[in-house]
């Protein structure tokens, strides 16, 4: 678009000593805010204990495609002061099944460095594909929890059962 000669034109209306940057610098320009925003918000995520997760799945009028949004609220301990964050915005084929959704939030997660055991609560509406991903996403919490607490011994003494 900054290499049409309207938009030229038009901007040469609005301030006529504004240069407008050519297509590769606005590209890179927005690459580089990108990742600054990106790291910035990891930054944040890092000075929180608890979050809340937030999740919607909205579909354009012509269901021609959805998209699960989520987000996350914390408590900033180095600012004090609550936070609220965008963590993805993904993409999602039909149909929404909880599996798929738990898979996003677990995707996500995983992505922004934010450990189940630091989740306080996940909000939503009372679909009943969100009420199973946030199901799967449990259970795979506690899956976690058991294998921290048992190791994988059989003797009881740190030695594994199998023979040399």
């Amino acid at each position: 678009m900054v290499d049409l000669p309207e938009f030229h034109d038009y901007s040469h209306a609005l301030d006529p000593k504004f240069a407008v940057p050519g297509s590769k610098k606005v590209g890179s320009s927005l690459s580089q805010l990108f990742h600054r925003a990106r790291s910035d918000i990891r930054d944040m995520i890092q000075c929180g204990r608890r979050f809340v997760i937030g999740l919607d799945i909205w579909t354009k009028k012509s269901l021609s495609a959805s998209f699960l949004g989520i987000s996350a609220c914390f408590f900033n301990t180095v600012k004090s002061e609550p936070q609220h964050v965008m963590l993805d915005l993904h993409r999602v084929e039909h149909p929404h099944t909880g599996d798929m959704i738990a898979e996003k939030i677990e995707h996500t997660l995983t992505d922004w460095g934010i450990k189940h055991d630091r989740l306080l609560l996940i909000v939503t509406d009372n679909s009943s594909n969100m009420l199973r991903a946030i199901k799967v996403v449990d259970e795979h919490v506690k899956e976690a929890e058991n294998s921290v607490m048992q190791p994988d011994t059989v003797d009881g003494e740190g030695n594994d059962d199998e023979q040399d």
